[in-house]
């Protein structure tokens, strides 16, 4: 069984699924990574974005689709990030 961590128990606590909490959800939730759902979070998200081992290639590109709209949600300049725009 998996250990519910700090980061699952504030996701519950907002009443968020694990697509909206996560950029890179992982099963069991437990080991995902990159939480987005304030604007500090999501600044963190973008900073350790290539620090952050993804499954494959799909994954990536999905998480750093998702740090993108958290990010213009909370009005955060990407204009740095996306030259790491996975290839």
């Amino acid at each position: 069984m998996a250990k519910i961590t700090a980061k699952e128990e504030k996701r519950k606590k907002l009443r968020l699924t694990p697509a909206q909490f996560y950029a890179a959800q992982r099963s069991p939730p437990s080991s995902s990574d990159l939480p987005i759902f304030d604007k500090s979070h999501t600044r963190n998200a973008m900073a350790r974005f290539n620090q952050t081992d993804f499954t494959n290639k799909a994954e990536k590109v999905k998480a750093y689709n998702k740090i993108i709209r958290a990010a213009r949600k909370f009005k955060i300049d990407i204009e740095d990030f996306k030259k790491r725009k996975p290839r």
